[in-house]
């Protein structure tokens, strides 16, 4: 009787999980979606050079849906580092963000903090910055980007419970756009979380 998971003898051919602790667990969750996302998006973006419609019109579903748990992903990433627990707000994008932005950002951007690294970094010891962040501009994605779409469903079933569609009017997306505005949203939380976690990395023994 066949079998859907196999261990296979290919390295090269085989995935390999189970030995991640719980940040670096979530940092491949992260890379894994965002990367498949991407290549994705180039798959798309190669197929519709040749008329391929098909491809254009449903990649897209899969697409925003990796690159929105990305985002998620990447929120409860610097949550998880700074406290050690996974935020309660489910998959509402703007609840943890704002948790992220009061309880994690604001928190390690007060002298009280920085004060208590210099402690035990004090060989090694930078200071970040967060000035050159809007996020003013960071909310006001998130807000287009989840839209209805508070509980993660939205992109992958398109309907709801009671078969009622989300979208019932013609929409376009550009995918060149849709992966360089969201690609920044990437990079700007792996910032953070790379602030998150130098400051609480103690200088080497």
């Amino acid at each position: 009787m066949k079998k859907v998971f196999i261990k296979g003898n290919n390295p090269d051919s085989r995935a390999y999980y189970g030995w991640q602790d719980g940040d670096l667990s979530l940092f491949g969750l992260r890379e894994g979606y965002k990367e498949a996302a991407d290549n994705l998006v180039d798959i798309a973006l190669f197929q519709g050079s040749k008329g391929d419609i098909k491809t254009l019109d449903t990649y897209i579903f899969p697409i925003i849906f990796c690159y929105r748990h990305s985002l998620e992903l990447s929120l409860k990433h610097i949550y998880f580092r700074f406290y050690g627990k996974i935020p309660d707000a489910n998959h509402d994008l703007l609840k943890l963000f704002d948790i992220i932005k009061a309880e994690v950002i604001d928190a390690f951007n007060s002298n009280s903090f920085i004060e208590g690294v210099k402690e035990y970094k004090k060989e090694s010891f930078r200071k970040y910055t967060t000035n050159n962040i809007d996020f003013d501009e960071i909310k006001h994605l998130l807000i287009e980007l989840q839209g209805i779409d508070n509980k993660a469903d939205v992109w992958r079933y398109l309907m709801d419970k009671k078969g009622k569609l989300y979208f019932t009017e013609n929409e376009f997306v550009d995918y060149k756009n849709l992966k360089s505005v969201l690609d920044e949203l990437y990079e700007v939380f792996d910032f953070i979380y790379h602030i998150v976690d130098d400051y609480l990395s103690g200088d080497p023994i």
